[in-house]
């Protein structure tokens, strides 16, 4: 693997040599239900090469009056996938 924003001494690239399942990519199907700090979210996108969650909350939106969703941008540690009873539990 080679490294896009890195460079050694006189330009050169560092090389990682990294097993098999270490390349996977962290996957996560958009519209999974997710906990976070504003209640369980419905994932909206990944953006970042999967460190930027985009969550919409499933249970508020902006006011009463109003049909606006809120979004929210979380990183990867601001998002816990849930079991499928819990997901059930705060979304439908």
């Amino acid at each position: 693997m080679l490294l896009d924003n890195w460079a050694l001494a006189q330009g050169q690239s560092p090389s990682c040599f990294l097993n098999s399942e270490a390349m996977e990519p962290y996957k996560s199907p958009v519209g999974t239900v997710v906990s976070t700090f504003m209640g369980p979210c419905k994932i909206l996108d990944i953006r970042n090469k999967g460190m930027t969650y985009v969550v919409e909350p499933t249970n508020w939106k902006l006011a009463d009056y109003s049909s606006t969703q809120v979004k929210g941008f979380l990183n990867r540690d601001g998002v816990k996938f849930m079991d499928s009873a819990n997901v059930t539990d705060a979304c439908c």
